[in-house]
């Protein structure tokens, strides 16, 4: 994998709230945590557990041109959640995207080639 590359970092973050009483106190500090996340640069979202008040899934993406970026946005993003709340399990990954190679390989070269 080059430095230079498209790279798009992926994960998610398991979650316990234990002061949350209601599915609302879930949801204000959930939409708190995904927009600290979306102002750091990434994509993110409530994946599951939506119907219950003591845990929760938050699912996040960034894209990068370099291993070294990726893996400093993820940093940030870590210090950030793992500080204020309690994270019970999390998974990363960081995909190698190679446009041109997914558009051939599909048949879908839409751009014509000079």
């Amino acid at each position: 994998m080059a430095d230079s590359d498209l790279l798009i970092g992926v994960g998610y973050m398991f979650l316990r709230f234990r002061h949350a009483r209601s599915l609302k106190d879930k949801r204000q500090v959930t939409r708190s945590v995904i927009q600290k996340l979306r102002n750091l640069g990434f994509s993110a979202v409530e994946s599951d557990y939506a119907d219950d008040a003591k845990k929760g899934t938050i699912g996040f993406a960034f894209v990068g041109t370099g291993v070294s970026g990726v893996k400093k946005r993820w940093m940030k993003l870590f210090v950030c959640l793992w500080v204020i709340f309690e994270v019970l399990r999390s998974s990363r990954d960081i995909l190698d995207f190679d446009a041109d190679k997914e558009f051939v390989d599909a048949g879908l070269d839409i751009l014509p080639r000079e």
